[in-house]
């Protein structure tokens, strides 16, 4: 069985694209160095894995936490269960016609995110296919998504078209003042913060 869904995603921008651009392409030419598309991947381009723990201190682990602290302002309440992410980073680097298949990321995450990095001219957009919502490319844009909602990258119409990509997974964290058992859901919810959410069917 197949039902349709309205789902938020986050779009958001970056104060401080401008300053970290070239550190994180920077970043990407290492991990580039270091070979790419070295897991399965639905990139018909080139993947470029970021490895911890040796790059714990690289800018993109700035833009991972800036992630992760969108989604608390979005989902988390002030008496939520505590809950850790982990997540899994990987440049994603797109020439003249390369592309994305349209995939999910079941189940190996629960939130996804795309931070365009490197955008010239003829850039494609970030695809979601059963809405057809073609999100346009630009510089310190973020977009934070459920990873059930397919999506995908047309063919690409210019050269190093950058991203960085995320796959949150979620923990609980043990609270020692609440039972072991003890699941606390939310009621008031944190104002958001220079973002906004758009409602699209899966």
């Amino acid at each position: 069985m197949r039902i349709k869904e309205n789902c938020n995603i986050i779009v958001s921008h970056h104060p401080y694209a401008d300053s970290l651009k070239d550190k994180l392409l920077k970043e990407a030419e290492i991990h580039g160095d270091l070979g790419g598309n070295r897991y399965y991947t639905n990139i018909i381009g080139k993947k470029l894995e970021v490895a911890p723990p040796q790059f714990e201190d690289a800018p993109s682990k700035k833009i991972r936490d800036w992630a992760e602290g969108l989604v608390r302002a979005e989902y988390h309440y002030p008496n939520s269960e505590k809950r850790s992410y982990d997540t899994g980073m990987w440049f994603s680097h797109y020439d003249k016609e390369d592309y994305a298949k349209v995939h999910h990321h079941l189940p190996f995450a629960i939130f996804s995110w795309v931070y365009f990095v490197n955008c010239p001219r003829g850039s494609s957009p970030l695809l979601f296919k059963s809405s057809g919502r073609r999100i346009k490319p630009e510089e310190g844009k973020i977009v934070i998504f459920p990873s059930v909602m397919r999506h995908g990258v047309p063919k690409n119409n210019c050269e190093k078209r950058i991203t960085l990509v995320g796959n949150m997974s979620s923990r609980r964290v043990a609270d020692p003042n609440l039972p072991e058992d003890n699941f606390m859901p939310g009621s008031a919810s944190y104002p958001k913060r220079g973002h906004y959410t758009v409602n699209l069917p899966l």
